[in-house]
């Protein structure tokens, strides 16, 4: 089934999404302003944790990416978080997507892309290069439904294989000495 489909610049034209930077926030705005907020950054390990702040600049639904970092997608739930300047924010205005839905898709077409630290990952890039999928609403949530499934899965896995390699490691001492 084809679905129709718009650029993102197409959908920024007609206001359904915005595009946007985070702002700066250095190490040192972290330790002197102490908190439990979490703030993102362009890392993609530990979804791009950089610390935690005493302020936040969201409390709301967002998809951000990383600007420097390889143009990586983070679906973030609602929660009270803000982001650096090398992270980007889109913001969905519209009823007919549903974020994680979006989410999904753009990681599909970023999995087929490739961004290095020269080819930045920053807004006027990507409106160019990535397209937003409009199925109806069902067919959105039932593929959020498969997908949030596998990916439950996948942590689940990650999981036992990380306390795998703890009891080998263990085990490896105990052998050993």
């Amino acid at each position: 089934m084809t679905w129709p489909t718009k650029k993102l610049s197409k959908c920024i034209q007609e206001g359904l999404i915005e595009l946007k930077r985070g702002n700066v926030i250095s190490e040192k705005d972290i330790k002197e302003n102490p908190g439990s907020y979490p703030v993102y950054s362009s890392s993609a390990q530990n979804n791009g944790l950089f610390g935690y702040y005493g302020k936040y600049m969201f409390d709301e639904e967002l998809i951000t990416w990383s600007v420097d970092g390889g143009g990586y997608f983070f679906y973030r739930p609602k929660h009270k978080f803000s982001v650096t300047n090398v992270v980007g924010i889109l913001k969905l205005n519209t009823k007919d997507l549903i974020y994680k839905f979006v989410y999904y898709y753009l990681v599909w077409q970023r999995n087929r892309l490739e961004f290095d630290y020269v080819k930045k990952a920053h807004p006027s890039v990507i409106k160019e290069l990535y397209e937003i999928a409009f199925p109806p609403l069902p067919i959105q949530q039932k593929i959020v439904k498969v997908l949030d499934t596998i990916q439950s899965a996948i942590e689940i896995q990650e999981k036992i294989i990380e306390k795998t390699k703890e009891l080998k490691k263990s085990l490896m001492n105990l052998l050993f000495h």
